[in-house]
């Protein structure tokens, strides 16, 4: 089990590598690296497989040598492996002579277009250059219509209605690479064009032949399938709630529409800390997953003949399994949703296959099987916030299945021999102590979740809310039992979404409140990546089960969060008696930023009127 753990944590750290390279060697070069480095790990497998004695008898000088030598070879495979899926990716760019010029294009509209002030965003697919130049001049993988397209639409479209996933349009646009805000220690706008495999991006021009709808439907009947549900139920929800503010909370709660929650809502939730709440989230597809499963097995259990065929408990493990990726795919299929439909998949081979494996195994195999599916999600803050998350979760599950928490049951008769009370009392009295046995472990869990991810809240966001553990107390009850399934419900039921409105006008108003009586918020410096590691780790270890002298021992690690020697800072301050000046160009005019070793001042004009 040792060997497997090291494998999985040498993929990803190999992943983690080639994502961070500032350039890419010759794509042959990683295509003979992926092969040997497959050949060399399926060789160290087939010698685990053989008997020890076998083993140590044919090879005894490799007894050790070959799990070190798999260890690398998975390393190499997670870093050729994607290195080359990004060399393929860097050919499909827009050719340089094409860039500042009119392109007639066919485009099929993917995902969902968000109405902007002054037009529209949306994605698109090229499926035919329609000039004769650019049919001529494209290479062999533009003619055959694979280039993604990031259009901005800033003209009203006939109709005056918002395109359809899935319609053809003809447009006359003006192509770029792909370029975006990337700050560092911030939010890489290029590197997110380029994991979604946006190549170019635009805008629609006015002049030339005007925007034109070619066909409603897609070029096949199931493109773009589950984008046409989540845009009609998005629809619907902006049509039947009146209150728009509730109804962007709605929309990103049943169909992952993010865009459509107001930035003051945005601004209240990460004072709070619940903006992981908002976001379709792991629990959210769990949740869904469970009431699927419960229903099912409810149902299943009263069908005899289908009892002596196929276990209730074995159905419903499938049928949640397959209900939450539906809700994932629903939602967007971000990597929260991501993590937990394959975290699901796994235990669900393992149970139908009789395996227990170690919940740590569990998350390293579901995170492999995602970074093979899209490498550069492991440099996502989503990433490492769920699996930090689902960790701590799974730690005090052990931790409560070994026995180390909650009280002790009570003798039978005990209750009643020392009260005398009645069964309505004893009843009463039992499900009390339930009651305040579920806050407390409740109250346990939160505290070891904001205990965890709060070092990597303020190593990635450089921010976290000291108020979290309360809000989230309040807050994720009010979103896991009613927010969200309302929403959900609302689909097939529209006055579900109206009492989901009464709740979230509730849930904001106290929120409201607890920010103006705590507005608290930490804060720290960009960290060096090794210090930023230190104090993620502290952060992971205090939450884990383990004795409070190692606790202890483990709180200095987090001590340069709150209190960073200069030296240490991605820009330190000059030195006693020299100045430094720094003319920063922010987008909105010149900025200039004079520093000393104890003061720091700054001209800014601000932004162009």
């Amino acid at each position: 089990m040792i060997v497997w753990l090291a494998w999985t944590l040498a993929w990803l750290l190999g992943v983690f590598r080639q994502t961070g390279e500032a350039g890419l060697y010759p794509e042959s070069g990683y295509e003979v690296l992926s092969v040997a480095a497959l050949v060399c790990v399926l060789w160290c497998w087939l010698v685990q497989r053989q008997p020890p004695a076998s083993r140590v008898k044919t090879l005894p000088m490799l007894r050790w040598v070959w799990p070190c030598l798999g260890v690398l070879a998975m390393a190499l495979i997670g870093w050729a492996s994607t290195g080359w899926r990004a060399s393929a990716r860097m050919k499909e760019a827009l050719p340089d002579a094409w860039v500042g010029r009119d392109l007639q294009v066919l485009v099929q509209v993917e995902g969902l277009p968000q109405p902007v002030p002054g037009g529209v965003l949306l994605d698109a697919r090229v499926l035919k250059w329609l000039g004769a130049a650019e049919r001529d001049t494209a290479p062999a993988w533009q003619k055959s219509g694979r280039l993604p397209v990031h259009l901005s639409l800033h003209m009203p479209l006939p109709g005056g209605e918002l395109p359809q996933s899935g319609q053809q349009w003809q447009f006359t646009v003006q192509l770029h690479a792909p370029d975006g805000l990337s700050n560092p220690g911030g939010y890489d706008g290029t590197l997110s064009y380029f994991e979604r495999g946006v190549r170019a991006v635009g805008s629609l021009r006015q002049k030339g032949r005007a925007a034109q709808m070619v066909s409603e439907r897609p070029e096949h009947p199931w493109q773009g399938l589950i984008d046409r549900w989540r845009q009609r139920i998005r629809t619907v929800i902006f049509q039947r709630v009146s209150d728009q503010r509730a109804a962007g909370i709605l929309a990103g709660l049943s169909v992952g529409d993010q865009s459509a929650i107001e930035q003051d809502d945005w601004d209240l939730f990460r004072q709070t800390g619940i903006a992981h709440l908002v976001s379709i989230s792991g629990a959210h597809i769990a949740m869904f997953g469970w009431m699927a499963a419960l229903l099912v097995r409810r149902v299943w259990s009263s069908w005899p003949r289908g009892m002596h065929r196929w276990p209730a408990p074995d159905v419903a493990m499938w049928v949640a399994l397959v209900a939450s990726s539906l809700y994932a795919l629903l939602s967007g299929w971000g990597v929260p949703a991501q993590r937990t439909v394959l975290m699901m998949a796994v235990v669900c081979c393992l149970r139908a296959g009789g395996r227990r494996w170690p919940w740590p195994l569990v998350c390293l195999i579901s995170a492999v099987a995602l970074t093979a599916m899209d490498p550069w999600s492991i440099r996502q803050v989503g990433f490492w916030l769920s699996y930090m998350a689902v960790a701590v979760l799974l730690s005090y599950g052990l931790k409560e299945s070994a026995g180390m928490t909650g009280a002790a049951p009570l003798e039978p008769g005990a209750s009643e021999g020392k009260s005398g009370g009645t069964r309505l009392y004893r009843y009463v009295l039992s499900w009390s102590r339930r009651l305040w046995e579920g806050c407390i472990n409740l109250l346990r869990i939160q505290c070891l979740i904001t205990l965890a991810l709060m070092p990597l809240s303020l190593v990635v966001f450089q921010q976290a809310s000291i108020s979290s553990l309360l809000a989230n107390l309040i807050a994720i009850p009010v979103f896991t039992i009613g927010i969200t399934p309302l929403s959900l419900l609302g689909a097939i039921w529209a006055p579900c979404w109206d009492l989901g409105v009464w709740l979230i006008n509730g849930l904001m108003s106290l929120l409201a409140d607890l920010v103006r009586v705590w507005p608290a918020m930490a804060a720290s410096p960009v960290l060096p990546w090794w210090v930023a590691l230190c104090c993620v780790l502290a952060g992971a270890a205090l939450a884990l089960p383990m004795h409070w002298r190692w606790r202890l021992g483990l709180l200095p690690f987090g001590l340069s969060l709150f209190h960073l020697p200069q030296s240490w800072h991605m820009v330190p301050a000059p030195r006693a008696g020299v100045f430094s000046l720094v003319a920063a160009d922010v987008g909105q005019g010149t900025a200039v930023l004079v520093r000393t070793a104890r003061h720091a001042l700054l001209f800014d004009t601000g932004p162009r009127v």
